[in-house]
């Protein structure tokens, strides 16, 4: 050993797994990644993850408000990028809802996508998790590719061109009790990666 030499090393930082960058939720963060991953793998009562197992990390891809809130900026943000999970906070209220796509999103006109894997959610009010419902596909066009929308969950839910959130009739998940406004406007929406 050389004398007086004292050896360094540098590790980086390692980034805190499940670290979430959301401004439309900010409170109990971990407890609505709990929800999320339990709702992806339909976790029973008795196999649930808790804040040690979840084996995701959910990574931001756009924000509406910070990306532009067009559907050529969710396009370019979210395209091809696999499994994702959105987040719409409807105007004037404390209300979230949103949905998990398994798919890659894409710029198409008119693809839709079937599964049984894919869920909407409602939060009544976004600061507890209490409130959350969750819906599954039947199976039959789950999600819809176009490229003048943003994310679509079958006929239910989608984002509009103009960016305002359309509420129509469902016939392609299960009733989780949202209001069928047409043309609910929307604060801001975020789109994360579900990366396992």
């Amino acid at each position: 050993m050389v004398s007086g030499y004292t050896p360094t090393l540098k590790v980086s930082p390692r980034r805190p797994k499940n670290q979430f960058d959301s401004v439309l939720i900010n409170q109990n963060i971990q407890d609505y990644l709990v929800l999320f991953a339990n709702w992806i793998d339909k976790k029973k009562e008795n196999n649930k993850y808790t804040t040690e197992t979840i084996p995701y990390e959910f990574n931001l891809l756009y924000r509406a408000s910070r990306d532009g809130n067009t559907t050529k900026a969710f396009h370019d943000k979210c395209d091809n990028k696999g499994a994702t999970i959105v987040i719409v906070k409807i105007n004037g209220t404390e209300q979230i809802v949103g949905g998990y796509n398994p798919f890659d999103w894409e710029s198409a006109d008119g693809k839709e996508k079937s599964t049984r894997d894919s869920f909407i959610f409602s939060f009544t009010d976004r600061n507890n998790v209490k409130t959350a419902k969750a819906g599954y596909s039947n199976g039959q066009s789950s999600i819809g590719c176009y490229t003048q929308h943003g994310p679509v969950f079958g006929s239910f839910f989608f984002h509009a061109r103009d960016g305002t959130f359309w509420n129509i009739n469902n016939n392609n998940y299960s009733d989780i009790g949202i209001s069928s406004k047409v043309n609910a406007n929307t604060d801001d929406y975020e789109v994360f990666q579900v990366i396992k």
